[in-house]
This record gives C-alpha cells, structure tokens and sequence, in this order.
C-alpha cells in the first residue's frame, strides 16, 4: 500500500497537493438569526429593533472571539448545558468581542445598530466565532470530513451514499462492535402535543439521536431544540420498549417537518 506523502488540515482544498486533506473550518457559529432581544435574565423578548441567534450554541471551555459586520453591537448570554440561563457576560458591546468560558456552556448572542433602529435578520452577516484572542479572516462554517486524494481527486471516507429509512454500518467499532447509523423520515412535527413515529428497529444500543427540521417558509431547527422559552422547545427521545422515536412540542409545529438520525451498535 503506498503511504501517504502528506497531510493538510485546512477547511478549503489544500493547494499542496497532500495526498490527504483533513477539512476543518475555524468558524464555530452554527445557529439562524432572528428578530427579537434577549433580557439579562436570559429570556426572549420583543423587538424589531433587535436580533438574537435562535438557538444555543455549545462552546467548549475556553477562550473565543465573535467577529460581525452589518451591526455594531452585540451582546453575550452563557447558558448551562441543561439550558437554564447561567449568565450575562456582556451588553451592547461594539465590535469584535473577546470572551472566556469557564466550562463546557451554551451560548446565544443578541445584535443591533448603535442608534437603536429597526433591523431585519439578514443585516447582520460574517457572523464568526473562533478560537484565541483575536478575529481573523471571515470563513464560512465547513462540515469536518476527512478526504483522500485518487486520480487528482479528494473523496471523502467518511461519506456514503444515504437513503432514509436504510441502515448503514460505519467504518466506526465501538467494544467490539460495529457502530450503525439510519436515518428517520418524523413527517410534520406535532401541535403541541406528542407523536410517535416507528424505527424498524429492535435489539440495539442508541448511542446518539439527533435531527434537523424545516419549515415550510424555509427556517431550519436542530432537534432536539432547547431554547430559554421552553414552550417552543422540541423533545425528541428513543423509548426502548417500543423502538419508537418520540416528539414533543410545546406549541404548534406542524409547519415544520423533520428527520431523526440514529446511531446504535446492535446487541
């Protein structure tokens, strides 16, 4: 087998010819922006003259730096990870803003312009959190994957090809086993209400279940969504008597339809 010359770790294709590219962006941000403030209590309030990011953001202990353009100020919020408001870091600050987390937390952010007028979600761009003491270079968040080179061409080795409902054992051995991943067609989410909807399997071990659900108009939420107001939040659990994936909302979701992924090794 020939061995690989070298490795380039980098978030756009490496210009080194490496022979394997290790994708990874330095941008952390991953959440919607919406209309609307945040009190310093951590809860949402009304406002067209302020924005805020939709959901949590989990941030690892340590040292970061948000960079934005668009708007002037911005404010921080660090949230435990249950999601029970922690703290308020900073208010109205202008600029690039430097911050340190004691422990592994959920953070959100508010923004508005330095004469309070109405805005819209979209005036705020180049949102970017990165790790050190200072913002650099505005990157788009990437998808971490590791790519090999053949023929002049990276392909991935992380990556298959995913149809729902199928089953697909990774490359991943956990204890011996062999890690499985499917992915779960939930349909409209419930009307604050629950549903339960069927996995096809049986006799495993969930070692994680995630999902993503979108709206008609186009919005995106990670589920589970856990947000301070608890009575837009969306549960999403696996009962292992039935095998069934449960939904619970506290509002009306049903213009939001959704998919669960499953990962579990079988017993």
């Amino acid at each position: 087998m020939k061995p690989f010359d070298n490795v380039a770790i980098s978030s756009g294709e490496p210009r080194n010819n490496a022979d394997v590219w290790i994708k990874h962006g330095k941008n952390l941000f991953n959440a919607v922006i919406e209309q609307g403030g945040i009190s310093d209590l951590g809860a949402d309030n009304t406002g067209n003259n302020r924005l805020r990011t939709l959901e949590f953001i989990f941030l690892k202990k340590g040292t970061y730096t948000l960079s934005f353009t668009g708007l002037e100020y911005s404010g921080g919020y660090l949230y435990n990870t249950n999601g029970t408001f922690n703290k308020l870091l900073w208010a109205w600050t202008t600029g690039n803003k430097t911050f340190t987390i004691e422990n592994d937390s959920l953070m959100r952010f508010t923004f508005r312009k330095s004469d309070n007028a109405e805005i819209t979600p979209d005036v705020v761009k180049n949102i970017q959190i990165e790790v050190g003491l200072e913002a650099t270079e505005y990157e788009a968040p990437v998808v971490d994957d590791i790519l090999v080179k053949h023929n002049g061409v990276y392909n991935s080795v992380l990556k298959k090809s995913i149809t729902t409902g199928q089953e697909i054992r990774t490359t991943n051995i956990l204890d011996g086993k062999y890690v499985y991943y499917k992915r779960v067609d939930l349909g409209n989410l419930p009307n604050s209400t629950t549903k339960e909807v069927d996995t096809g399997l049986s006799n495993v071990n969930i070692l994680k279940l995630d999902g993503i659900a979108k709206e008609t108009f186009g919005t995106v939420i990670p589920l589970p969504f856990v947000i301070a107001d608890t009575t837009k939040s969306v549960a999403i659990v696996f009962n292992t008597t039935t095998n069934k994936i449960t939904i619970t909302t506290g509002t009306d979701r049903t213009n939001f339809s959704g998919y669960a992924n499953l990962y579990y090794t079988k017993n």
